[in-house]
């Protein structure tokens, strides 16, 4: 049996805004299916919904529309939710009522996907709403509509329900007379989804927050030490004996590897599965220029990535699981990596090629983000981060004095007009959706006011998500130079450096850790995948495209006002998320080892 979620609608305020003409398209292209597979279509509207006092403070509704059909094959909808009060949990059933107004007429007030194509519906938030879910108060957020289309049956387990991804289900093993995915204890409710949640036993615990807390002051002096000297890619031979030191104390032992990393297992040679958690090391090539007593003492060198606070969050994780690491089920690979800022293609892909995520289930790693607040996590499955690509173009003429200009071929007029009409690969090249960045961030031509250069140099980078958009991107790219050479009569030569690094995929599965764990550690409200993907490049990238893994962002950004970015003279990592980094890390290794080693 095949499951298809089809998204229909949108939330604003509390409601559920529909969108009819489309979930009436995907109606009719599956009535089409129906007459040669003569499948049931099963509706459902199931939701989910935490209430405190009274009040709807929903944080996940996920909905479910009934579809018209014959009357000998109406649909079925059933649906449900949960109420929290104080500790207990009831099942309250709340579409059973709604599927049977949609059977008997299509009023569109129970928000009907085949009747009237021109209103948006609220499924919750009207007087139709059950007083025991809060008078239906508009002020809880409520999200993800799905109609949900079944063929050749119906539905199967709750679990499946719920699913982003196709699966197969065996009716054979079904109570006959009675949809499987009916929970009796619960009479008229649909089953929460085990996969939604995360109930940790240990890594949320008090006694893991006092371990961390008790952490932090020396993590902090750690991250101010590497801050005060940072090395660049592959070179980071200070930072490596540090890393080694550290963990030697805490009954590791450290490996090299690619040249200047530093890998660690928690469990070496442990039957359960491993995964793997991931820092960077390396810092950037530029100057800083903050007053901090703990700013960088190398000039031309300075850590404006938070790699020195990756580095001391992981650190302080593989302190803090030495002393679980007994009641683990299985292993954890840390991975201290140089070189992500992309000196001689970095060093996850070196990692990667070295067979250190050999034998490793999946793989996880973060980034501080301080244009997302403190306090949030942002994660989202599929591309995350770009593929990225240096660009370097030359344009050559014919220079002379700068009172003679008719008897030069100018290349900064020539290279001036290549900058703007390469703005049109993505604007005028790519459609509405874009997808790509161009940009050029170096223009380096002439020495003196009276003589016109034979050369100009620029500089640029290209980022996009798909492999097709980064080729039309480089096809347009050539298609423009060639244009401004003749146009000029100047000659252009373009190059790229190497392939960059590939798009960052997160597994949907991993994906979906993170966002279990972080709604523990943050609170489900504080987490979205809201401003991703990013156009900034990162070579774990080859790590994901090794094994199955996820990259997530933790906020840093100060409650107080703007911070600055990363990149930037004036950045500097925030030792106020170290304990939220290391809580993050704790739960997806309590979390992926408990469902890997039980086969969920």
């Amino acid at each position: 049996m095949r499951i298809e979620q089809v998204p229909v609608g949108e939330v604003k305020r509390g409601r559920i805004d529909l969108h009819p003409l489309l979930a009436q398209h995907r109606v009719d292209e599956f009535r089409d299916r129906r007459n040669d597979t003569r499948a049931k279509t099963v509706a459902l509207f199931a939701a989910k919904i935490p209430m405190w006092g009274g009040h709807v403070k929903a944080d996940e509704v996920r909905a479910r529309a009934a579809i018209e059909f014959p009357v000998h094959e109406s649909p079925v909808a059933l649906g449900g939710g949960a109420q929290l009060r104080g500790h207990g949990t009831r099942g309250i059933g709340i579409a059973k009522k709604l599927a049977e107004e949609q059977r008997t007429r299509n009023d569109g007030a129970t928000g009907s996907f085949a009747g009237d194509p021109t209103a948006s519906k609220a499924l919750i938030g009207r007087g139709r709403a059950p007083k025991r879910l809060g008078e239906g108060d508009p002020t809880g957020p409520m999200w993800r509509a799905y109609p949900v289309v079944e063929h050749e049956g119906l539905a199967p387990d709750g679990s499946a329900l719920w699913s982003r991804r196709h699966h197969e289900h065996d009716y054979r093993t079904s109570a006959p007379g009675a949809p499987p995915w009916r929970n009796d204890a619960l009479p008229d409710s649909f089953p929460n989804d085990v996969n939604a949640r995360f109930e940790p036993v240990w890594s949320q615990s008090d006694d893991v927050r006092a371990r961390i807390e008790g952490m932090v002051e020396s993590l902090v002096a750690i991250r101010r030490d590497i801050h005060r000297h940072p090395e660049l890619g592959f070179e980071e031979f200070r930072t490596q004996s540090l890393v080694e030191d550290w963990l030697h104390r805490h009954g590791y032992a450290p490996h090299r590897s690619a040249e200047t990393g530093v890998y660690a297992d928690l469990n070496p040679g442990h039957p359960g599965p491993t995964i793997a958690l991931r820092a960077d090391l390396d810092g950037l090539p530029m100057d800083e220029s903050t007053p901090l007593t703990h700013r960088s003492v190398h000039p031309g060198r300075a850590h404006k990535c938070g790699h020195d606070g990756h580095t001391a969050v992981l650190l302080g994780t593989a302190a803090l699981l030495a002393t679980y690491r007994d009641v683990l089920p299985g292993n954890v690979r840390f991975l201290f990596q140089p070189a992500e800022e992309g000196v001689r293609g970095g060093g996850a892909r070196r990692m990667v090629a070295e067979g250190l995520l050999d034998g490793v289930a999946e793989v996880y790693g973060l980034h501080n983000w301080p244009d997302f607040p403190q306090g949030q996590i942002r994660v989202r499955s599929g591309p995350t981060m770009a593929q990225t690509l240096s660009m370097h173009i030359t344009v050559t003429g014919q220079g002379g004095h700068g009172s003679q200009p008719q008897v030069c071929r100018d290349p900064i007029v020539a290279a001036s007009h290549l900058v703007c009409a390469l703005q049109t690969v993505v604007a005028r090249g790519l459609g509405y959706e874009g997808g790509a960045v161009l940009s050029i961030c170096a223009f380096q031509a002439g020495s003196t006011t009276n003589v016109i250069p034979a050369r100009a140099e620029l500089a640029g980078t290209i980022r996009a998500f798909d492999p097709c958009v980064t080729e039309r991107v480089l096809e347009r790219t050539h298609e423009i130079a060639r244009g401004i050479a003749q146009t000029f009569g100047v000659r252009v030569e373009v190059t790229f450096e190497g392939d960059g690094y590939p798009v960052l995929v997160n597994d949907s599965r991993c994906a979906e850790a993170v966002e279990r764990v972080a709604g523990a550690v943050v609170g489900r409200t504080n987490v979205s995948g809201t401003g991703l993907p990013l156009a900034a490049g990162e070579d774990f990238a080859y790590m994901t495209q090794a094994i199955a893994g996820a990259y997530f962002f933790v906020g840093a950004g100060a409650p107080e006002g703007s911070t600055p970015g990363c990149h930037h003279a004036d950045f500097d990592f925030n030792d106020g998320i170290i304990p939220t980094a290391m809580r993050m890390f704790a739960g997806l290794v309590e979390d992926r080892l408990s469902r890997l080693s039980s086969g969920a």
